[in-house]
């Protein structure tokens, strides 16, 4: 396989077989917009860097100078098939960490090559299995704390996203060595985030901090696309697809608008006898929506009783109307 440097930001993210996995998963957090730190990834290959090319080992090089300059880089491996369908290889390979020079990336580089075919990878995916390996060099980021979020519970607990922190760098949580801080993020009915911490030996995120992490947009309709406003809210513009869906709703709102007006004018003409559907008091009352309208109806339906005059299909309590009011209020109409 050819030796190959490119940028993160310059990678295709459908490239795993060449670049491997975790390159791949890097630059498609970069298209989404993630905050990536800047590096660049090596193409999978079998030979450590002694074997390698002087024109290979100068692309290298060359690569790696700008990063130095802004103080220690990672040098991470990057398997082909790692994280796949097939095979995760979760925490066997190496990844080298506070690495300050020329020579102890070149020595990152061959540390994270070799895992590929080291013992517990032989035992994973079977004595003769041939693992390329690709690699990863980036910026080191000085952080206040590290962790994973699982956007659904892997326990299969609940629909809460899970959050697992540490102090300082990320490496003492995924070897296992510290017992990390967890939290439980749920997502309330107003679409705002609930955290819950669970555990921990000592805290380290502050609630708000672990619903920023697993807070997340709702998915747009297909067919729109988001926007900010100037208040910095979030609004949906449809494209042409969605404009048409969209005039769609609208006209079947109005039709059925048209026939809820239509059965509530034969329902306030009718007796109250023991034919009635329902034992409501529909009474006509100007609409305060539609000038349109000659008329609206208001619920005072009660106890058990579906809303007829709004055909919202509500359940109320003895003690509550229809909060809806009138026919041109109802958005469920």
């Amino acid at each position: 396989m050819p030796f190959r440097v490119r940028a993160l930001d310059e990678l295709d993210p459908t490239a795993e077989a060449v670049f491997g996995g975790k390159s791949c998963g890097l630059a498609r957090l970069l298209a989404a917009g993630a905050r990536v730190p800047s590096g660049f990834a090596v193409a999978a290959t079998r030979d450590g860097p002694e074997t390698w090319a002087e024109a290979d080992r100068v692309a290298f090089l060359g690569a790696l100078a700008p990063l130095l300059e802004g103080g220690p880089v990672a040098v991470r491996s990057s398997a082909v098939g790692e994280d796949g369908a097939v095979r995760s290889f979760a925490g066997l390979f190496e990844t080298v960490l506070g690495v300050a020079g020329v020579d102890g990336a070149l020595a990152a580089a061959t540390r994270c090559i070799e895992s590929a075919s080291s013992a517990r990878v032989r035992a994973y995916a079977g004595e003769g299995a041939q693992v390329p390996m690709g690699l990863v060099v980036q910026r080191m980021v000085a952080a206040r704390a590290s962790g994973v979020c699982f956007t659904r519970d892997p326990g299969g607990r609940d629909r809460a996203a899970l959050v697992e922190a540490v102090s300082g760098s990320g490496d003492a949580l995924v070897s296992g060595r510290v017992q990390p801080e967890r939290w439980r993020v749920y997502r309330t009915g107003l679409g705002t985030q609930e955290p819950r911490r669970e555990e921990g030996p000592v805290p380290v995120l502050a609630g708000t901090d672990a619903a920023r992490i697993a807070g997340r947009p709702r998915a747009s309709p297909r067919g729109s696309e988001l926007r900010s406003t100037s208040s910095g809210r979030s609004t949906e513009r449809g494209t042409s697809g969605g404009s048409r869906r969209a005039r769609s709703r609208r006209r079947r709102r109005s039709s059925s608008s048209r026939s809820t007006a239509r059965a509530a004018r034969r329902t306030t003409g009718r007796s109250r006898s023991g034919r009635e559907a329902t034992s409501a008091r529909l009474s006509p009352t100007p609409s305060s929506r539609s000038s349109g309208a000659s008329s609206a109806t208001r619920c005072s339906l009660t106890w058990s009783t579906t809303c007829t005059g709004c055909r919202s299909g509500r359940l109320f309590s003895a003690t509550s109307s229809c909060s809806i009011g009138s026919r041109e209020g109802c958005s469920s109409a």
